[in-house]
């Protein structure tokens, strides 16, 4: 597989006015200046008990504060917002505000629009406790047919260090493909941690009390085989990587990578996803979904390029 060369031409990101949003807003501004990108905001308005109660006739014996139309004071908020943007020099594309499930209504607009990225906070405006699990983000990632970039914390450096992990299938090659044309300029950290199978084969042999000197030979053996791979995986992408580093370790790959991620300093972990599976529901893996709820940086997963055409 030859690296391609499409770039990202088109930015969403989902605003709920929320610190996470906030948040989401700072990484698609910057992404769409690197990337000479459009960006378009969108912000869905969820109907709510009070809204209810005006369409039953009641907006006369409400407190004024209550029945203010709630289109009209987020139109507000968010006109404020984007006068704020303009007058730091950013472009935006287009604006949308809509009223329904926001998870719903960002799904079927980034979907129809075939966005190159959709930007979102991990946590909304009303989450009441700090996971990922039930979320508008995990249920538009599982759900979405462009990549998503699940942003969870404010980072100065922004996006300088990428780790990639790997099984060097197809689907890490789109996932890498896509990583270098969002972060031209980036420091690319590849992970392949070696599957169950290495791992069971080295702890049969300690069970089988196999001399310790053939466990090394067979786990220097085991290295030497995956380092190979990797050197196969990243040929055709070494022009396009620039400055980057490998490493092979040995265990589970969920908690390998979420340590990585710490240890190096990661700024986001980019995962390639696999399809869409039954109910047309993203196959996003046991891995991928253990680092979404276990890791704090910022997450981009990205589905296979059939599905974005």
């Amino acid at each position: 597989m030859e690296a391609s060369t499409k770039k990202v031409k088109t930015i969403l990101v989902a605003i709920d006015f929320s610190k996470s949003s906030d948040l989401a807003i700072s990484r698609a501004i910057n992404l769409a200046k690197v990337n000479n990108a459009k960006l378009t905001i969108i912000h869905v308005i969820q109907r709510k008990t009070t809204d209810n109660l005006l369409d039953r006739g009641l907006k006369k014996i409400l407190p004024k504060t209550l029945w203010l139309s709630t289109e009209e004071h987020r139109a507000t908020l968010l006109q404020e917002k984007i006068d704020s943007l303009i007058s730091h020099g950013l472009k935006i594309n287009s604006v949308l505000i809509t009223t329904g499930k926001p998870a719903t209504k960002i799904l079927q607009f980034a979907n129809k629009n075939k966005f190159d990225l959709l930007v979102m906070g991990a946590h909304g405006k009303h989450s009441l406790r700090d996971t990922f699990v039930g979320t508008t983000a995990e249920y538009v990632a599982k759900k979405t047919t462009c990549p998503v970039l699940i942003v969870k914390r404010e980072s100065k450096n922004q996006f300088s260090k990428i780790l990639i992990p790997t099984d060097f299938s197809k689907v890490s090659k789109n996932a890498l493909d896509y990583a270098c044309n969002l972060f031209p300029k980036s420091n690319f950290h590849l992970l392949h941690v070696g599957d169950y199978d290495f791992e069971n084969l080295l702890t049969q042999g300690e069970e089988l009390e196999i001399p310790e000197n053939k466990m090394i030979k067979l786990r220097k053996s085991i290295l030497f085989y995956l380092n190979n791979q990797m050197k196969i995986f990243t040929k055709s992408f070494r022009k396009k990587l620039g400055k980057y580093s490998t490493d092979i370790v040995l265990g589970y790959p969920g908690p390998s990578i979420v340590e990585a991620a710490k240890a190096s300093n990661i700024d986001v972990i980019v995962m390639g996803t696999q399809g869409h599976g039954q109910h047309h529901y993203l196959f996003i893996g046991s891995v991928a979904q253990w680092v979404l709820a276990d890791c704090d940086k910022d997450i981009l997963l990205v589905p296979p390029a059939k599905s974005r055409k």
